[in-house]
């Protein structure tokens, strides 16, 4: 990288190649230099949107506030176009931390985490007693409590709980058929060895290759 003045207002402009140096940093600074005229004073300035530090020429932030401009304190078009928005603060439901929403946005959690437990917690969101969550189905039971259909299709089928080194594979690989026929008992080592095996199958690299 290297780094040059601009020989007309001073501001240093970083280029990736010495040839791409240029003696002005801007057209605006170029056309100024060849009209002779001094360069105006440069006031220092921090985007309230993103943070990033930029200078900017007093007599153009005196001509934005006459003019009442919205792009007078920001560091470019895209930060002033995010400050105009119309946003407003909500208080999440199950957590109760703070988060920014447009105004006319419904969303009254501040994450898909919350959601859920607000779905468990409550059950104000019961749609014939279930719900899905990242493709399995979930049933709620007595208790305000929930289970996954295809573990309490298991469990009935052996009459007891899961140990905890069990797990319960759909051999046709979609997680809401749950018939008992689709459903297969495995150990986590099995599980996981299985899908490793059928990942390799498809193509797919499990540790990149390093050197």
């Amino acid at each position: 990288m290297v780094i040059h003045k601009c020989e007309y207002c001073g501001k240093e402009r970083q280029y990736k190649y010495p040839s791409l140096v240029r003696k002005y940093c801007s057209l605006s600074c170029a056309k100024a230099a060849l009209r002779g005229t001094k360069p105006g004073k440069r006031i220092k300035l921090k985007c309230p949107v993103c943070g990033k530090a930029f200078e900017e020429l007093e007599s153009k932030i005196k001509y934005r506030e006459i003019h009442q401009h919205i792009f007078n304190h920001y560091c470019s078009v895209k930060c002033a176009k995010l400050a105009q928005r119309k946003r407003i603060v909500k208080h999440c439901e199950m957590c109760g931390k703070s988060f920014e929403v447009q105004r006319n946005s419904k969303q009254r959690f501040c994450s898909v985490n919350c959601v859920n437990k607000y779905k468990k917690k409550s059950g104000k969101y019961k749609k014939n007693g279930y719900w899905y969550e990242n493709g399995y189905k979930v049933l709620y039971v007595e208790g305000n409590k929930c289970i996954k259909e295809h573990i309490k299709v298991m469990e009935e089928h052996m009459g007891r709980k899961l140990k905890k080194n069990e797990v319960v594979h759909h051999i046709n690989g979609n997680k809401s058929d749950n018939r008992l026929q689709n459903l297969k008992l495995m150990t986590r080592e099995e599980h996981s060895s299985y899908h490793r095996k059928l990942e390799l199958k498809n193509g797919k690299k499990l540790f990149k290759r390093v050197g």
